[in-house]
C-alpha cells in the first residue's frame, strides 16, 4: 500500500472514531496512541490529523496538544445557520435532479430511521438521520453542495454529542423527516425547502443556547 493510501486509510479510521461514541468532544488525541490503535506509523496518522483539522473535527492547541472539537455556543449557532442555508438549497435541487433509484433509496432510509427511532430511540437512529441529510447533498446534483452537506453533517454529529443536546420528540422528528422526503418525492421545491428549514431550526432548539 503506497503512502497516500496509508494516509487516506488512517484518515478514514480516525474519522470513524471521531464520529462514533468512541471519542467525546474535547477529548485529547495522541498521535502515537492513534497509530498503535489503527496499526499505522505516525507519518500517515499525522497527515490524517492535519486533514481532520482542516475539516474542523480536530483542533491543535499550541503547547497543549490535539483535541476533538468541542464547539462553543456561538459555533453551534453558526453551524445550524449555515446548515439551514445549504440544505434548503440542496432540497430544492434534489427536486430537480433526484433519480428514481435515489427516490427509492431515500424512502427506504426514511423507513429505517422511523423503525429505529421507534424501537431504540434517537441516539441509535441518528445514523439514519445523518444519512438522510447526506442524501440531500448527494441527490442535489451539485458536487460542491454535496461536500458542504457532508462537512456540516459531520459537525452536527459533534453537536449531538454535547451534554446540552436534548433529544427530539420521536413523533415530531418522524413528521419533520417524512415531510422532507415527501416534498422531494413530489418534486415540490417549496414544500421540501420549508420542511428542511423547520427540521434544521429544530436542531437549534434542542441545544440549550
Amino acid at each position: 500500500m503506497d503512502y497516500l493510501s496509508l494516509a487516506q486509510r488512517s484518515y478514514q479510521l480516525i474519522k470513524s472514531k471521531l464520529l462514533s461514541d468512541e471519542i467525546r468532544p474535547g477529548e485529547r488525541l495522541w498521535e502515537d496512541q492513534l497509530a498503535e490503535e489503527i496499526s499505522m506509523s505516525r507519518t500517515p496518522v499525522r497527515e490524517a490529523v492535519n486533514q481532520l483539522i482542516a475539516e474542523r473535527l480536530v483542533r491543535r492547541v499550541p503547547r497543549k496538544g490535539i483535541f476533538a472539537v468541542d464547539y462553543t455556543a456561538s459555533e453551534m449557532l453558526d453551524i445550524v445557520a449555515t446548515r439551514t442555508i445549504i440544505e434548503t438549497q440542496a432540497a430544492r435541487l434534489c427536486c430537480q435532479n433526484i433519480s428514481e433509484e435515489q427516490m427509492t433509496r431515500m424512502d427506504a432510509v426514511l423507513q429505517q430511521y422511523v423503525d429505529m427511532l421507534r424501537s431504540t430511540g434517537q441516539k441509535k437512529a441518528n445514523v439514519y438521520d445523518a444519512e438522510l441529510h447526506r442524501m440531500l447533498g448527494e441527490c442535489s446534483g451539485s458536487a460542491l453542495i454535496r461536500r458542504y452537506v457532508e462537512d456540516l453533517e459531520n459537525m452536527v454529529v459533534f453537536v449531538r454529542k454535547k451534554d446540552e443536546y436534548v433529544f427530539a420528540d420521536v413523533e415530531l422528528s418522524i413528521v419533520q423527516h417524512s415531510r422532507i422526503v415527501e416534498g422531494i418525492l413530489r418534486r415540490d421545491e417549496e414544500a421540501a425547502a420549508q420542511a428542511v428549514m423547520e427540521n434544521t431550526q429544530q436542531l437549534r432548539r434542542r441545544v440549550h443556547l
